[in-house]
């Protein structure tokens, strides 16, 4: 990647939000996918006591979109419904297909702006020699 390239960073969009994500490898991608998209979504902790949270997600797509659309789908259903946000992830397996990772992060950080959900609009995950690139389009 680039020195200073940002990993993530919002496009504009007409109607709803947009995200384009880069990074080294796999890894680097789907992490700067979510840190991006609860950007977006304005997470940011409360006043009440908040908890750490240590989760295993295990997912097998049909290709590598599928991959990313329903492992940011995952995390955008655990704030959802636990306000949960992850600051940490370990990908304990990651190919086009398959991941497994530990996400660590901790409770009461609901979204101060909300994504219906995780598109395929437009959505190609694009490889070079020295990056991955994408752009992710979410349904506000």
């Amino acid at each position: 990647m680039p020195k200073n390239k940002p990993p993530y960073k919002e496009v504009d969009h007409t109607a709803d939000l947009c995200l384009y994500v880069s990074g080294a490898n796999l890894e680097e991608l789907f992490t700067h996918a979510a840190q991006g998209m609860f950007d977006l979504m304005r997470c940011t902790p409360t006043d009440a006591p908040r908890e750490a949270v240590r989760r295993e997600i295990a997912l097998t797509g049909f290709d590598i979109e599928t991959l990313l659309v329903d492992w940011l789908t995952e995390l955008l259903y655990a704030n959802e419904t636990q306000d949960e946000v992850y600051q940490k992830v370990t990908f304990n397996e990651l190919d086009a297909t398959h991941l497994v990772a530990i996400v660590q992060g901790e409770t009461n950080h609901p979204a101060g702006r909300g994504i219906k959900a995780v598109t395929f609009s437009g959505l190609l995950v694009d490889h070079t020699e020295s990056e991955y690139e994408t752009t992710i389009t979410f349904d506000v």
